[in-house]
């Protein structure tokens, strides 16, 4: 939602985002419903909460007419695009709120930078899904160093700017 809100007034129609996001919001919590029910019919309770991807595994099972089988690259692929596309919309959130915090004229300044940040962050937090999983402190610790820490920092700055700005209107 913080995306949104930071991603609104850059859009052709903001007053159509919280229609859009309600329409998101229904749409993905239905096709998530059917997903567990299919991935649940198909896998099981107790594999499907045993499985990291249950989804992968109940593609996997597909055979249709010995013709149609393997069809997990499509899951795969939807699943990297889909994670592609949600790390460019908070990416680009962080470098528009960040550049609005700080009254940068262009973002682009500072975009180089942090992608920089995220990308060796990426790289060196674990080298796989599972890695992620067990690394547990350093995981845990930069997850609320970004969600917690840095929001926190910039609403510190907010608030501080703020009470500056309208003691300088009172004058």
């Amino acid at each position: 939602m913080i995306a949104f809100t930071i991603i609104a007034p850059y859009l052709n129609r903001p007053q159509l985002v919280k229609r859009v996001w309600v329409t998101a919001l229904i749409s993905s919590g239905l096709i998530l419903g059917w997903t567990v029910l299919l991935n649940i019919s198909v896998l099981g309770v107790e594999v499907m909460q045993k499985s990291t991807f249950p989804t992968l595994t109940a593609v996997g099972k597909v055979n249709l007419l010995d013709f149609i089988e393997r069809l997990d690259a499509i899951v795969v692929f939807t699943l990297l695009i889909t994670v592609f596309f949600k790390a460019s919309v908070y990416l680009y959130s962080a470098i528009i709120g960040i550049a609005d915090l700080f009254k940068l004229n262009r973002y682009h300044r500072i975009l180089l930078p942090i992608g920089t940040i995220v990308i060796f962050l990426s790289l060196t937090m674990a080298s796989s899904f599972s890695e992620q999983g067990e690394e547990g402190f350093i995981t845990e610790f930069v997850s609320f160093v970004m969600f917690v820490v840095i929001p926190l920092f910039m609403l510190l700055i907010s608030i501080i700017r703020s009470y500056f700005k309208r003691k300088l209107n009172e004058q």
